[in-house]
């Protein structure tokens, strides 16, 4: 049987208030999972989606189920 469920993942933008802006990518459970931050929007937005390609990409860690939190 095909374990068909799948992780869903949010990645989120903030300006800071020292001029700059961050970024986060979380797990549905709301951990957060990777982040970073840079000057220009554009750059970290860049980031926070290559951070998150990324993840979709990587293969999962042996024993993980969809019912696993991440």
């Amino acid at each position: 049987m095909r374990d068909t469920a799948f992780s869903y993942y949010d990645l989120s933008l903030r300006k800071r208030a020292g001029g700059g802006w961050e970024w986060q990518v979380k797990a549905k459970s709301g951990r957060l999972l990777m982040h970073g931050q840079h000057r220009c929007r554009a750059v970290a937005r860049y980031y926070g989606y290559r951070s998150l390609l990324s993840l979709l990409g990587a293969p999962r860690p042996q024993g993980w189920s969809s019912r696993t939190a991440l």
